[in-house]
């Protein structure tokens, strides 16, 4: 008890009421009280939700010290998708109770494989295109009236059609 107490700077707070700290030192006690004897699995759904967003950040920082010193491993929900891109080794994006895609968060941002998954988690603009030829990672696509060459890491057939996703960015 003593180590979480330190670890989560705690001791200025155990001789107050609920109603007498902040939302981030609740969330720090009631963190507290879910680590004090160590799970193997830490369940945290929508932990932030109720926070201010610089009492956010600092709370993020702060979750993923915990969970590094203490190597527990945690299940994470929000819907927030920056602060799943931000807490997170693996990501599962879900619609509508299915799992459409788990991967790190680099993999879902840049190769989401469904148009919800890059629409979730970033802006995108849809390009429909005509597959002209595959030579190793390269696509020659038709696009309107121009061709273009893209990257893509799947087999296609020539003649098919796929979408394109582009992000602003790119």
């Amino acid at each position: 008890a003593a180590e979480v107490r330190a670890m989560l700077g705690l001791a200025d707070l155990l001789d107050r009421y609920p109603r007498q700290m902040s939302g981030g030192q609740r969330q720090r006690i009631a963190l507290a009280r879910a680590i004090a004897f160590p799970p193997r699995v830490l369940l945290m759904d929508e932990p932030l939700g109720a926070l201010d967003l610089k009492l956010r950040d600092a709370m993020q920082i702060e979750l993923k010290r915990i969970q590094r010193e203490l190597k527990i491993t945690t299940v994470f929900v929000t819907h927030d998708q920056n602060e799943a891109m931000t807490m997170s080794h693996r990501i599962a994006v879900m619609n509508d109770g299915e799992i459409i895609q788990v991967s790190s968060p680099s993999e879902i941002y840049n190769k989401p494989q469904t148009r919800f998954v890059s629409q979730f988690v970033g802006k995108s603009n849809f390009v429909e295109a005509a597959v002209l030829r595959q030579d190793g990672d390269r696509l020659a696509l038709a696009v309107g009236d121009h061709e273009i060459t893209a990257r893509h890491d799947a087999a296609v057939t020539a003649g098919g059609k796929i979408t394109l996703s582009v992000r602003p960015e790119s």
